[in-house]
């Protein structure tokens, strides 16, 4: 009897484990099409902030810190900024 309730038990951990992992799947294939249908374009329209830079893929357009190299969501290369670096000149 004690060896069937814990049968019991293991097989009840599996199948909850089992409806979590299908639960999260899913969830992440629902997020999936949603960013597919309706990419967020309109951010890339606003004004940006400054040391914003906006990803160049048509279907990412994320905002990006402006010392990134690579962007957060697509992991694209983004458009290097020159950096002037200032020269020392000696004063008279």
């Amino acid at each position: 009897m004690e060896a069937f309730l814990i049968f019991l038990l293991v097989i009840g951990g599996i199948i909850l484990a089992a409806t979590l992992f299908v639960a999260w799947v899913i969830a992440t294939i629902v997020r999936g099409i949603a960013r597919m249908v309706s990419p967020r374009r309109h951010e890339a329209m606003t004004s940006s902030a400054p040391g914003v830079q906006v990803c160049n893929n048509v279907q990412c357009q994320c905002h990006n810190p402006g010392f990134a190299r690579f962007c957060r969501r697509c992991g694209k290369s983004l458009p290097t900024l020159l950096r002037v670096v200032p020269s020392r000149v000696a004063m008279l």
